[in-house]
């Protein structure tokens, strides 16, 4: 073990007192905890229970992840379907706006509608394409896999016992799907936010004598513009991470529980310890004790 190490670069925590886990990953019948980029730990079934290697993505995939635009192709189905239903209720929004223009709260109860409709229609899209992508089986892989890294990342050290395990939960920030929703809390906030400037206007807007046809289409051209503005601050200013933060991290959890079961493959636990024990013992060795591997032996027979 110590010769691979010297073969290969480590991405891990520069705080010594820290564990994190860089990368892992689930297929239908492996479980990989990554090094670096391209380099691996694998731990895959096979006849005769758990076969443990070193791995290497090839060189054309590596820095490549899985663009949003790559999953929707993969389900194209699902997604011109939910294109159908957003692209009506624009529709429909383009042309309420015309006519709930007669009374200027409407306009403002629309625009909020709107805000909320379009943040659930992309979380409805993600949902739907991270159910199709994933069988029951990678449900399960993945739940383990996030499982052991909760676990390693908060007791830095390897569990001594599949309940310790189980006692973790299912659900990881650092998920491949966080990246599906990337930029949803954000867009959200700024067109809150631009909403109730929107508001402001129309305050200022009843003290003069425009038609409500008109006062409309200022409040939508102020909307926008606003959105714009407030969405550029909102993305660059750390303030809003308070409020950024915990949607993003809800948003990711609902994503998850798509991808991801409760019902947890014993065998998938024991997978997961099997890819993780190699790892922790190259990348934390200050972290690794030998003399824990026994308490494991019993399960390993399970598979």
């Amino acid at each position: 073990m110590k010769n691979l190490r010297t073969k290969i670069s480590i991405i891990k925590s520069n705080d010594p007192e820290k564990l994190v886990v860089f990368q892992a990953a689930s297929l239908e019948n492996e479980i990989r905890f990554y090094l670096n980029d391209t380099q691996y730990y694998t731990a895959m079934e096979c006849k005769e229970g758990c076969i443990v290697k070193f791995g290497e993505d090839a060189p054309e995939k590596a820095h490549q992840k899985e663009s949003l635009l790559s999953v929707i192709k993969a389900t194209l189905k699902d997604f011109i379907a939910v294109c159908s239903i957003f692209l009506g209720i624009a529709i429909l929004g383009a042309i309420g706006l015309s006519y709930l223009g007669a009374i200027m709260n409407n306009v403002l109860r629309f625009l909020l509608i709107m805000n909320i409709t379009q943040l659930m229609v992309k979380l409805v899209s993600v949902v739907l394409i991270e159910a199709t992508q994933h069988s029951p089986t990678i449900k399960s892989k993945h739940s383990a896999e996030h499982m052991m890294v909760n676990f390693l990342q908060l007791n830095k050290r390897l569990p001594r016992n599949i309940e310790e395990v189980k006692q973790c939960s299912r659900f990881s920030t650092e998920c491949g799907s966080k990246d599906l929703i990337e930029g949803f809390a954000e867009q959200f906030i700024s067109n809150t936010i631009a909403i109730f400037f929107a508001i402001l206007v129309s305050i200022i807007l009843g003290y003069f004598s425009f038609n409500s046809v008109t006062n409309s289409y200022i409040i939508a051209a102020i909307f926008l513009l606003a959105k714009y503005l407030i969405g550029n601050v909102v993305t660059k200013c750390s303030s809003f991470r308070f409020v950024i933060e915990p949607m993003e991290k809800a948003l990711t959890n609902i994503a998850q529980s798509t991808n991801t079961t409760r019902r947890v493959n014993d065998k998938d636990i024991i997978l997961a310890y099997c890819a993780a024990k190699p790892w922790l013992e190259t990348v934390y060795p200050e972290f690794y004790n030998e003399s824990d591997d026994f308490l494991w032996e019993h399960h390993l027979k399970e598979i």
